[in-house]
């Protein structure tokens, strides 16, 4: 699981933007996250827990989406393991094969709705 610390900056509904890897993204949270998020402060310190299969590459850059560089290209027969660094910080996404990848690319990621978890400041889940 990609480990991401960050801030929560706001919520709305069933989506909540932060701060994570010098970028702002929003996020669809699962219904037992959302019930469970005023425990966390707008502001305060949260680690994002995003399994690398929970990402899809998106086109291009949105508010649901951050980037990072490839580094790594890990084929794994039907699926590929992309290393991306952002800010000293590695994100693992897997990718299926065929995927067109260029080392030193940049590319944008979107998370898939209700698949972050959330963790407060003292690395317990958050959750109803």
């Amino acid at each position: 699981m990609n480990l991401l610390e960050g801030t929560l900056i706001e919520r709305e509904g069933t989506v909540a933007r932060f701060r994570v890897i010098d970028q702002e993204v929003s996020l669809s949270l699962a219904p037992e996250t959302v019930k469970a998020l005023p425990d966390v402060a707008d502001g305060g310190t949260v680690t994002l827990g995003i399994r690398p299969r929970a990402y899809k590459l998106a086109p291009g850059e949105g508010p649901d989406t951050f980037s990072a560089v490839i580094d790594i290209v890990e084929p794994m027969g039907a699926e590929i393991l992309v290393h991306m660094l952002e800010s000293g910080v590695d994100v693992r996404v897997v990718v299926p094969r065929g995927t067109p990848l260029e080392l030193g690319e940049r590319v944008h990621m979107r998370c898939k709705p209700g698949q972050a978890h959330i963790f407060n400041a003292d690395r317990e889940l958050v959750r109803a």
